[in-house]
């Protein structure tokens, strides 16, 4: 499985590179495929990366680079640089809260379910975010307005390699690896399959960090 998810947009990326070299074209077709060739370059990156994830997951190399932030500003930091922010509604407690986190790993984790709501539910698919301060954690629910995940579904999606719709790019492995992001920080995260609509998440981070840090 691994092998074909990789060979495919490298094929995808060597069969447009050979096309741009030897057949004569307009600059706009140029522009056309060099952007292909740009694509499918981040979807091959985006794949290695998941896969040496989840390699230091399964052998227990798996840190993080904790710093202490302010939660809210990360949030909306995060949300406003998504690629899919037209989507995004985002709502917050009032105040502030410092957490131990490392940043680029929340928003990984972030930005996986938002790439989630939109494959699943459609370009129009509308995203919210709630933040919310609780005694001992900080809780994160994003839910969207798309299908929702079937019941009979609901217990695999954080294993590996599970992929709902199986004409999906993806490697399987984006729930699995936001699952042990949350967890190594001593968090949780889960489906909540009580919501009759869409897709629901609900996150959970203890505001101070007792794991291993890099």
């Amino acid at each position: 499985m691994v092998s074909h998810e990789l060979r495919t947009p490298l094929t995808s990326i060597i069969g447009f590179a050979q096309t741009v070299q030897r057949i004569p074209m307009g600059n706009k077709q140029q522009k056309e495929y060099i952007t292909i060739i740009e694509n499918e370059g981040k979807h091959l990156s985006s794949l290695i990366e998941e896969y040496l994830d989840i390699s230091k997951i399964e052998s227990g190399n798996f840190s993080l680079s904790i710093e202490t932030i302010n939660i809210r500003e990360l949030i909306e930091e995060i949300v406003d640089r998504s690629p899919w922010l037209k989507n995004i509604l985002l709502n917050t407690d009032e105040g502030t809260r410092i957490i131990s986190v490392d940043k680029m790993r929340l928003k990984r984790v972030l930005n996986n379910l938002f790439e989630n709501a939109v494959r699943y539910g459609g370009k129009d698919v509308q995203i919210f975010v709630q933040l919310s301060y609780k005694l001992h954690s900080i809780q994160i629910i994003i839910s969207d307005t798309g299908p929702g995940i079937a019941p009979e579904m609901i217990e695999k999606i954080f294993k590996k390699f599970f992929r709902g719709n199986t004409n999906s790019r993806g490697s399987g492995l984006g729930l699995t690896i936001a699952k042990a992001i949350i967890e190594e920080h001593g968090g949780t995260i889960h489906y909540d399959s009580q919501q009759s609509k869409g897709a629901t998440f609900v996150i959970e981070l203890p505001y101070t960090f007792g794991g291993k840090i890099v």
